[in-house]
């Protein structure tokens, strides 16, 4: 049976016995990440390059050279229209090239508690929508909890099993009865 590989990237690594051919096409590749994600996006949509093209005013070629251009040679107008035509939102984001991930990982926190206070003052008085709200925000925070808990064991697991970090160990159990205890706390001031 054949090997499969996950991309044309892994493909090309695993075959290729030449470095210098290996890292300069992962530098080829790097370079247009940006143009693919848009072709990602528009077939994630079901549309093809030619309708793309009629909804910008453009001709099918323009949107064929955007989704293989370098990102450099891309212009902010460019990902505009994209997002105007697929109906999404662009966001921006600049952060230091050395960022930690934790440090990222509290970002994105930040901005999830800045979003859940825009929702909270949208439902106002409205209990109905305060009451949608807080369902909404269970369901979402139990999931995210789920999801924590499952990849902390999973590094726990690896941890034990690399003896690394001894000092630092701890077991789910013990995370979980931290926010069961939590839990508890806050149920008893209510």
């Amino acid at each position: 049976m054949a090997k499969k590989f996950k991309s044309v990237q892994d493909m090309v690594k695993s075959l290729s016995e030449d470095k210098e051919f290996d890292q300069q096409f992962d530098e080829q590749v790097n370079k247009r990440r940006l143009s693919r994600f848009l072709f990602v996006l528009r077939n994630q949509k079901g549309m093809t390059q030619k309708q793309m093209a009629q909804k910008l005013g453009c001709t099918q070629s323009r949107i064929s050279k955007i989704e293989h251009a370098e990102d450099m040679d891309l212009t902010v107008k460019d990902l505009l229209d994209y997002g105007r035509v697929l109906d999404m939102n662009i966001n921006f984001n600049f952060a230091p090239r050395n960022l930690k991930i934790v440090d990222l990982i509290r970002f994105h926190l930040h901005a999830i508690h800045q979003l859940i206070k825009r929702l909270v003052k949208l439902s106002g008085d409205d209990d109905q929508m305060g009451l949608g709200v807080l369902k909404a925000m269970r369901n979402t925070t139990d999931t995210f909890a789920d999801n924590l808990l499952s990849n902390l064991k999973d590094l726990i697991a690896a941890q034990a099993k690399s003896n690394k970090f001894k000092k630092e160990m701890f077991t789910v159990s013990e995370i979980s009865g931290d926010f069961e205890e939590q839990d508890q706390k806050e149920l008893a001031h209510k």
